[in-house]
């Protein structure tokens, strides 16, 4: 974290070895990549917020989510020998960079002595374009419809637009105040960057139907009672459903598209809750499964799935009472039951 912004003093101090360092601006670059997947279980424990939400993540203001394209091409080719150089050239041309060759300046304190780390300003131009973009900027993220958490991504972008702006001016090998072509240029990447942050933090959602999916596909692999707690889900490791809030926020996605029904469980302590597949969803399973069965036994079946809840309150059950002979079974006691080969048909 103090290494982000690049103006923190730091103190590298290890009393073993005897070594006291002190940096007047620490500044840390990170490159690298990792799975879709892993970054979207940390951008979901993010957005929970809680231990998950350290702002660590939206410090990554580079970060670019991968396109995979449906098709692939085989390249061989040598690499771009001169790009290397000039990219090498221009990385040691700014690590030695004399502050005062750019015309930079430095603050100066009470007595007149200059103090604190050189900067460039903006020029005229760069200077009303950059205040045009920040206004825009502030006026996005105080209108309330974006995700907090990408609300606090984009807010990042204040500090990361001017940072890519001095780069841009220095690697041109330009001098004095930021001109506008780097701040252009600038604002451009970072337009670029706001739709791969909100393709990330998209993410999240997806990762919620994959656990879903996940958990319809235990349901009808027989692993999954009917009717079962979020533990019976998390708790034997299974693939993709190992996480418990990832697996909570599956079930919530499930109840929401009512492809389960959640009841709590009224205990002498906290209420545990239940998911169980709702009665429609059963009665569309065993109306798939009929074809399967004998006559008799769809016809029993039809009956118990027809009647109403109260109506199965007698003392005896619905599948044993005996009919009279030429009693029918009407339409609408088969609502639910579309494939079943016995609609309206007499007994």
């Amino acid at each position: 974290m103090t290494g982000w912004a690049g103006d923190s003093r730091y103190t590298f101090d290890r009393i073993g070895r005897g070594l006291h360092l002190s940096v007047d601006g620490v500044c840390l670059s990170m490159l690298g990549s990792t799975q879709p997947g892993r970054i979207s279980q940390y951008l979901a424990r993010a957005i929970r917020g809680g231990r998950g939400d350290d702002g660590l993540i939206q410090r990554f203001g580079l970060m670019v989510w991968p396109d995979v394209s449906p098709e692939w091409k085989h390249v061989d080719r040598w690499p771009d020998r001169e790009a290397k150089i000039a990219t090498m050239r221009l990385f040691e041309r700014l690590d030695a960079l004399d502050w005062h060759a750019i015309s930079a300046r430095r603050d100066r304190g009470p007595d007149g002595d200059e103090g604190g780390l050189p900067y460039l300003r903006f020029g005229i131009e760069a200077y009303d374009l950059y205040t045009s973009w920040h206004t825009e900027l502030e006026r996005r993220l105080r209108s309330g419809q974006m995700h907090v958490a990408l609300e606090a991504h984009l807010a990042k972008y204040r500090k990361l637009v001017p940072g890519l702006s001095l780069i841009c001016h220095l690697a041109d090998g330009s001098t004095g105040p930021v001109g506008l072509a780097a701040v252009r240029r600038a604002i451009a990447w970072a337009t670029y960057l706001e739709t791969h942050a909100q393709r990330a933090y998209g993410s999240v959602t997806a990762a919620s139907a994959d656990t879903a999916k996940a958990i319809l596909a235990k349901l009808r692999s027989g692993h999954l009672k009917t009717e079962f707690r979020s533990r019976d889900v998390w708790r034997p490791g299974w693939s993709r459903l190992t996480d418990r809030d990832a697996v909570n926020a599956g079930l919530a996605m499930l109840v929401d598209y009512d492809w389960l029904a959640q009841r709590r469980v009224e205990t002498m302590g906290r209420p545990p809750s239940t998911w169980s597949i709702p009665r429609r969803e059963k009665q569309y399973a065993f109306a798939r499964a009929m074809p399967k069965l004998p006559k008799t036994i769809q016809i029993q079946l039809v009956a118990v799935l027809a009647v109403p809840p109260s109506r199965h309150a007698t003392s005896e059950p619905a599948h044993r009472r005996v009919r009279p002979p030429g009693e029918t079974y009407d339409q609408t006691q088969m609502d639910g039951c579309e494939s079943s080969p016995v609609n309206a048909r007499r007994v």
